[in-house]
């Protein structure tokens, strides 16, 4: 009986620290911390810029996934001709500056722990909005590396990312949450949403000068990935809202637009059209799928300058992984 006892006191204790551990540890501006779990809370002062040092957990550590909600000024544009990006609040989160009004939303950033003295910082300029921001420190398999995939265009061969079954599986490591070799954002369920970032209930504006790849994961028996979009308004260029109408290769002609959507190896459900780059209107209410290999994803990209046409700048897909 005593022995029973003992032992179910030892669980007991083991499942508390468990909890514990699991639960996000508060940091503070202008702070380091090398936790797990995180929550960096934002200062009293909603003017206050802060700057987060992230210092990793183990010596596994090769991401981070930040997941954020913020309620800060809109992107702005000095003129006419410039994309309107983040200028009177924001917070960074690697290369991406982010602002407006975001919920759900999330980021990947490479990191490597094998190195105790790497650091990824998070900053913050408010200027007198609010931000939630959680980060988690994924731990991979000895060995995996991330490679920052560059989207070609279609001028170029589409390489596909590398597939998740690559990965090694092991209970140890957060083999649920490693976000597959080049992907900015990873969603886990085979259904849901995905939108810009500042969809601000399809008002938009998304923010310009960015680009960024999201990537979906696949289930071994899955063939297709199927995005519905709810809203899609994208500058555009001419008529034929596809491929190379959708940019300018080099970006540099004020009034021509680069902004677009890239599933490659996809058609359109409704019409029939085949084509890696989407922009303008041509996705609303509309269907597109696409058998590529691998892991499932898709490029967006806003360009530096915006054509004067009447769009909203947004998009929000439901997507099916089949």
């Amino acid at each position: 009986m005593a022995k029973n006892l003992l032992v179910v006191f030892a669980l007991l204790c083991f499942v508390g620290s468990f909890v514990q551990a699991t639960i996000p540890v508060n940091v503070g501006c202008q702070s380091t911390s090398k936790y797990k779990w995180l929550n960096l809370v934002q200062p009293a002062s909603v003017y206050q810029s802060c700057t987060y040092s992230i210092a990793p957990y183990s010596i596994y550590v090769c991401q981070l996934r930040v997941e954020f909600a913020t309620v800060l000024a809109q992107p702005t544009s000095p003129n006419l001709i410039d994309s309107p990006t983040c200028r009177n609040g924001y917070i960074q989160i690697g290369r991406h500056k982010i602002c407006g009004v975001n919920s759900n939303q999330h980021l990947y950033v490479d990191f490597f722990g094998s190195n105790s003295n790497n650091r990824v910082t998070i900053v913050t300029n408010p200027n007198g909005g609010t931000y939630q921001i959680k980060v988690t420190q994924v731990e991979c398999p000895i060995g995996y590396k991330t490679k920052i995939y560059q989207p070609t265009d279609k001028l170029a061969p589409v390489k596909p990312i590398q597939p998740e079954s690559k990965l090694m599986k092991t209970i140890i490591f957060d083999t649920d949450i490693i976000a597959p070799s080049g992907c900015d954002q990873y969603y886990i369920d085979t259904v849901g949403f995905v939108e810009s970032f500042n969809w601000n209930n399809a008002r938009g504006p998304y923010p310009g000068s960015m680009q960024y790849t999201v990537c979906f994961r696949r289930p071994v028996s899955s063939s297709r990935l199927r995005l519905y979009a709810m809203d899609f308004s994208l500058e555009y260029n001419a008529a034929d809202q596809t491929n190379g109408n959708c940019y300018d290769l080099y970006e540099a002609t004020p009034g021509y637009s680069s902004d677009y959507v890239m599933v490659p190896y996809s058609r359109i459900t409704e019409t029939g059209i085949v084509a890696d780059q989407y922009c303008g209107v041509i996705l609303q209410s509309r269907t597109v799928e696409s058998t590529m290999f691998g892991t499932f994803w898709f490029t967006f990209k806003a360009g530096n300058y915006v054509n004067g046409n009447n769009v909203k700048r947004v998009f929000k897909f439901q997507y099916q992984v089949i």
